[in-house]
């Protein structure tokens, strides 16, 4: 009897457990969304000289802000089209622009180049391989005429 009555209890104590942790994380998440609406629009258009415009999005997300995405669009962005946007999850991203071509330099992994390329504007994407690569570029991007797009600049 008593056995069971450490039983009921103890799972009594492990679902208000489990429920607070739910509530506390959803708390936690529309909290973020609040911030997200805020810090989730379009962080820059670029004009091109024709009039071409390029749509730069970047979000982090997720209760320890750990999921982090920049985008690169042609149509200002609401949700991210991997068959249409260059999607780059990492926490900064460095381009430049020269007549009609847009280069980004970024981690050659966590990327989605999409199947179809922009329509007027070329797109050349130049992956940063190493730690050091990508460290050098983040301290240096001005020096080498790059502009940087980060997550923490919303």
């Amino acid at each position: 009897m008593m056995k069971e009555i450490r039983i009921i209890l103890l799972s009594f104590v492990m679902f208000n457990i489990i429920f607070s942790c739910t509530q506390q994380s959803s708390k936690i998440e529309n909290k973020n969304n609040k911030d997200d609406t805020q810090k989730d629009g379009i962080n820059r258009i670029i004009n091109m000289a024709d009039g071409e415009k390029i749509y730069i999005k970047s979000k982090v997300w997720g209760i320890s802000n750990n999921h982090q995405e920049i985008i690169f669009s042609e149509n200002p962005i609401t949700i991210p089209s991997k068959e249409n946007d260059y999607i780059f999850y990492t926490d900064e991203v460095f381009y430049k622009i020269n007549n009609k071509i847009l280069t980004i330099y970024a981690p050659f992994s966590g990327k989605n180049i999409p199947k179809k390329s922009f329509k007027n504007i070329k797109v050349v994407f130049k992956g940063l391989k190493h730690f050091d690569e990508i460290s050098d570029y983040s301290k240096n991007y001005k020096k080498y005429g790059l502009e940087k797009v980060s997550v923490y600049d919303n």
